[in-house]
């Protein structure tokens, strides 16, 4: 079963002086985010994985700052998982570490509802973004061996990017693929033991 990439999606920032400091965080506009949201052709269903990004001024497809998911099993649609109390949260840090640029949201839908990897897919995006950005908000610390890698890169199909077969890839795969760190499309053959 093949991801298909949606995004980028620019999210809404305020900047607030923090008082009696020369001190000023940005946060992220919950509501005007998520209007803007629900005009996009985003699956409105659950499931789905997300990567929150940060793109400095200028052009360039910006730093993965936080992974998460939605496997399926939650009324909440994918873009209202990502811009939940506790992401934004999590979104306020990565913009006090990040002092200037704006916030990005990438959506990786399944093509099928029931997908059980989900969690497999946010597992190997983590590891991914945590090459790019070190300081990656994601807690849980994602070590892939080499079995596990190519494990992982033989499980997963994402349109125009992973494992995918000819065709138009979707229109954020490009930018999705440079903020990930991924320099272009690539299809996994099967592994071939020489020693068997």
């Amino acid at each position: 079963m093949a991801f298909e990439i949606h995004g980028p999606y620019p999210l809404y920032l305020k900047p607030q002086k923090v008082p009696d400091s020369k001190i000023q965080i940005r946060y992220v506009l919950r509501e005007k985010s998520m209007t803007n949201l629900e005009h996009k052709k985003i699956p409105k269903r659950p499931g789905g994985v997300y990567v929150f990004a940060i793109r400095k001024r200028g052009k360039g497809s910006g730093i993965p700052w936080y992974v998460g998911k939605n496997e399926g099993n939650r009324k909440s649609s994918l873009y209202r998982e990502a811009l939940d109390t506790e992401k934004l949260g999590k979104y306020i840090g990565a913009l006090a570490e990040e002092v200037t640029g704006s916030a990005w949201l990438y959506f990786l839908s399944p093509g099928n509802l029931k997908s059980d990897d989900i969690g497999e897919l946010e597992t190997f995006l983590i590891w991914l973004a945590r090459q790019r950005n070190p300081r990656l908000l994601n807690r849980r610390n994602v070590r892939l061996t080499p079995k596990r890698l190519y494990e992982h890169l033989q499980k997963h199909r994402i349109k125009g990017m992973l494992g995918s077969r000819a065709g138009k890839p979707p229109k954020g795969t490009p930018s999705f693929r440079k903020m990930i760190g991924w320099t272009r499309a690539m299809h996994v053959g099967t592994f071939e033991n020489p020693l068997a």
